[in-house]
This record gives C-alpha cells, sequence and structure tokens, in this order.
C-alpha cells in the first residue's frame, strides 16, 4: 500500500483540483505548481490552503506582500517541526512530573512499592463526591489492555501503583495530583525545584501545557493557537497585565520555568523562525502568530544583526591572519 503511495507521489500522475488562476487574483505568487500541488496531495489541500493560508492574507482575503507558494510550504513545515521540537520537552516534563508525584505518594503515606490502588485502600485519597471517586477508577484503568509496559501483568487488577501510572495520560496524572491533600502537593511542588510556585498557580500551568499538548498531538495549526488567560499566571510568565490569551511563545515561557534549558525553549524558538528564509512580511508575520511582541521582535533583529556581524568580523579578522602568515 505504502509503495503504491510512492509511485503515485514521485509520478507526474497526481490529479489534484487546484484553481491556480484564483489563487494567482488572490495575490499568491505560485513558483512551481507541479511542486506545489504534490505537496497539496501530500498533506491535504483543505488543511493548506483554508488553514495555514488563511493568516496568510489580509482582511479582504489577499495575501499580504511576499507570499509565495515555497513560503507557504515553508510554513507549514515550520508550523510541524516546532511542534516536534516543543513536544519533546512537553514528554519529558511529564515524565518527570509523573515520576515525583508517584514517588511522593508512595513516600508521604509509607506506601511499598507493590502498593495496589484500589477503591477500597484509597484513603489518602480526597474526593469532593461519589461520582469524582468514580470517574477517577474508571479513567486510570482506560489504557491498561493497550500498554506495552504493562504487558507482564496476567491480572491487571493487581498492577502496582508505580508501574500502572505508566499507562496514564497526562490528564490522568493530573487529576491525580488534584485529588491528593494539599501537603502532598506542595511536596511535588518543591521537588520539581519549584519552591516559589502556589498550588493555583503549578495547576493552572498544568492545564495550559495539557492543552498545548492535545493540539500538537491532534496535528492542529500550532502557531495560530490561543490559550486561555489564567491571571494566576500572568505575573509568573512576566507577562502584561492587559494580556487576553496565552500565546505559544507565553506558553514556552512557562515551559522554561519548569523545564529549564541552557539557551531558553522561547529564544530557541526565534531561532528557528530566523533559519527559515521566510520572507520580511511572512516572518513578521509568524512571530506575531507566536506571540512575540513588536519590541520583542526588535529587539531579537538588533541581536541577530550583532551576531551576524562578530560572526562576519571574525572571518575577516581569520582571513587577515592567514595572509599575514603566508607573507611572513
Amino acid at each position: 500500500m505504502m509503495n503504491k503511495f510512492l509511485e503515485l507521489f514521485r509520478s507526474e500522475k497526481i490529479d489534484i483540483n487546484v484553481d491556480y488562476k484564483d489563487l494567482k487574483r488572490q495575490g499568491l505568487k505560485v513558483v512551481s505548481k507541479k511542486k506545489f500541488s504534490k505537496f497539496l496531495y501530500q498533506y491535504g489541500k483543505t488543511r493548506v490552503l483554508d488553514g495555514y493560508a488563511s493568516v496568510l492574507k489580509d482582511k479582504d482575503g489577499f495575501y499580504i506582500n511576499g507570499v509565495s507558494t515555497s513560503q507557504l510550504i515553508k510554513l507549514v513545515n515550520f508550523d510541524h517541526y516546532i511542534g516536534n521540537y516543543i513536544l519533546k520537552y512537553l514528554l519529558d516534563f511529564e515524565q518527570r512530573f509523573s515520576t515525583v508525584l508517584i514517588n511522593t505518594i508512595l513516600k508521604r503515606n509509607n506506601l511499598s512499592e507493590d502498593y495496589v490502588l484500589t477503591e477500597e485502600n484509597c484513603e489518602w485519597l480526597v474526593f469532593k463526591s461519589f461520582d469524582e471517586k468514580n470517574d477517577f477508577f474508571r479513567n486510570i484503568f482506560q489504557n491498561v489492555e493497550s500498554s506495552n509496559f504493562l504487558r507482564k501483568y496476567d491480572d491487571k487488577t493487581k498492577i502496582p501503583l508505580i508501574a500502572m501510572s505508566m499507562s496514564w495520560t497526562f490528564f490522568n496524572i493530573i487529576t491525580l495530583f488534584e485529588v491528593v491533600d494539599i501537603d502532598t502537593q506542595l511536596k511535588v511542588i518543591e521537588g520539581l525545584g519549584l519552591e516559589n510556585w502556589n498550588i493555583d498557580v503549578f495547576k493552572s500551568m498544568l492545564h495550559i501545557i495539557r492543552r498545548l499538548r492535545n493540539t500538537i498531538s491532534h496535528n492542529d495549526f500550532l502557531i495560530d493557537s490561543k490559550f486561555e488567560i489564567y491571571k494566576s499566571l500572568i505575573k509568573k510568565a512576566k507577562l502584561r497585565e492587559d494580556k487576553t490569551f496565552f500565546f505559544i511563545y507565553d506558553v514556552c515561557k512557562l515551559l522554561d520555568m519548569v523545564y529549564p534549558t541552557k539557551i531558553g525553549i522561547n529564544n530557541e524558538l526565534i531561532k528557528i523562525v530566523n533559519k527559515q528564509r521566510f520572507s520580511k512580511t511572512v516572518k513578521a508575520k509568524v512571530l506575531s502568530l507566536l506571540g512575540v511582541s513588536l519590541e520583542e521582535q526588535r529587539n531579537n533583529e538588533n541581536k541577530e544583526n550583532q551576531q551576524n556581524q562578530s560572526r562576519n568580523n571574525y572571518k575577516k579578522q581569520k582571513m587577515w591572519d592567514k595572509k599575514n602568515e603566508i607573507q611572513d
């Protein structure tokens, strides 16, 4: 089946209905019909032309200056690339959060590593209602049968908590965090190196990260994402008070706080944008969609110019030194 698809994709026989006259009328510069048609066949005409392309149009439905089919392809590929880039850190944080949570629960409640969580021995959990308890236990067993980690357990009702947690979704892990006592929650936050975070701020951050993770996992249009504002996070992420949404760049700032890296995930995001060879107008639009302010864009542009100048000066100096060596 895959070979047939590849043969079709590589051949001249791809027949996809694209109204290039209308695209040109809308202001899209068509670089190569053949290449663009194949790209639309692979990624989906509706996804590209009705989804990604929409952000590169003005209010009258015309493409902004500098948009070509090659720029549109770059935009789609960039969106996929940063999704994979960010997902790497999201998954690492998810694993670390789950491990710290389970270990803290076992330690604080004097439970062994063989402890099996059941509805009868969960007195250390704090449920608001009987329905909440039922929902919790139904959800944590959802993926037990399909988990590769749990194949060795014949009786799926006797899997230790520490092992069962490996089959959980991020939602399951967050739910467990929300039904443990306050002291345990604070210990988990401390165990993640976030001693100055309060519980409400941490919970808000978890829910934003979960929504970002779902956006990436469902192959949605990432850079056009906006997330509900949690007032408790505005000060923590050092955002403007008049902010109405969290954008990808803002969420990366939060992720930097819970998953510190040498360069900063949000700074790396801008570096990735700079490497894409977008036209000036498309680059400005992409940075705006990501939530990078005009001031931050200017600062980044100045910094990039300084780095380029330093690299050029270094190359000139090396050439000069080499020339002097030859003369000597």
